[in-house]
């Protein structure tokens, strides 16, 4: 993938860019599948191929300027925190898309700078990748 500006990696609900984002983070982890045994001489050695487990999270800082994570994180309701439809979009064209889970929620102040927040998104389920053409 080519150099790009920050700005271009967009975040999105449905067709709506997150607003008034400043920091983004994509990341992708593994744990692969352990089948060392005493013929490894010790080395660790994993299953080929598989993964015991995978996830993928969003990570978004920014400025407040509008309530829609905010009422997420607050309201009452677990089911609320369970966003479809979101899709990571690169500079090149390629995108990620699927079900998300608000799992971290958080807003900082200074008397002298604005509110911001940060939030943490969790992969439910399996997502989508789509090579730019």
């Amino acid at each position: 993938m080519a150099n790009s500006a920050g700005r271009d990696l967009l975040i999105k609900k449905a067709s709506t860019t997150f607003a008034s984002v400043t920091q983004k983070s994509v990341t992708w982890n593994g744990n692969p599948i352990d089948i060392t045994s005493d013929d490894d001489d010790a080395a660790t050695t994993f299953l080929a191929s598989e993964f015991a487990t995978t996830s993928l999270e969003i990570g978004v800082q920014g400025y407040m300027d509008d309530d829609v994570l905010h009422d997420l994180a607050f309201t009452a309701t677990d089911s609320g925190k369970h966003l479809t439809d979101i899709t990571i979009v690169y500079a090149n064209g390629d995108a990620i898309s699927g079900n998300f889970i608000l799992t971290n929620y958080s807003e900082t102040g200074s008397s002298d700078g604005a509110s911001e927040f940060s939030a943490t998104l969790v992969r439910n389920g399996v997502h989508t990748f789509t090579p730019s053409a």
